[in-house]
């Protein structure tokens, strides 16, 4: 049983805000200034985050604001997409791939272990209400890797989904 399932049978506020984390990173060559590139490529955390701003669309938030679905309309970077409600995820995943720096959803970090090779990982923090997941019907996996924590009045609650 998922964790999502978990928070239905606590009866909880919907209102009740629930922290959504992912984070995934590989070894880099950090001394070509290509690392950040390459952890974008070569995890999944950009589809992650496309599934998930897809999914829960105007119901989810940034770490520090904000819609990321939102934003990337404001900027007018799914002007392209066709509109026949194929592949849509999909679509997004590239945009923010394309615009990684600009988009500003995932946060990068590179451990060195010396002055050439290290460890970047990437990290996506959404905030949403357990009203909004439950509404919506989320899938399990559609999060699953995800982390998330909930204030429960017995305490905070945290799970992998």
């Amino acid at each position: 049983m998922s964790g999502f399932n978990n928070l239905r049978e606590m009866n909880l506020d919907p209102n009740t805000q629930v922290k959504l984390s992912y984070s995934d990173g590989i070894d880099v060559v950090h001394c070509h200034g290509t690392h950040v590139e390459e952890a974008v490529e070569q995890t999944d955390v950009v589809e992650k985050v496309a599934e998930a701003i897809t999914t829960l669309g105007v119901n989810i938030e940034g770490e520090y604001g904000g819609n990321p679905l939102e934003s990337l309309r404001d900027n007018m970077l799914l002007d392209d997409y066709p509109r026949d409600y194929s592949g849509f995820t999909d679509f997004v995943a590239n945009v923010i791939r394309e615009n990684f720096y600009e988009v500003e959803c995932i946060e990068h970090h590179t451990e060195q272990f010396d002055y050439k090779r290290g460890f970047t990982t990437l990290t996506a923090n959404f905030k949403t209400t357990v009203g909004d997941i439950l509404a919506n019907n989320v899938s399990y996996l559609t999060f699953s890797g995800w982390e998330a924590s909930v204030k429960t009045p017995a305490g905070n609650l945290s799970f992998t989904v």
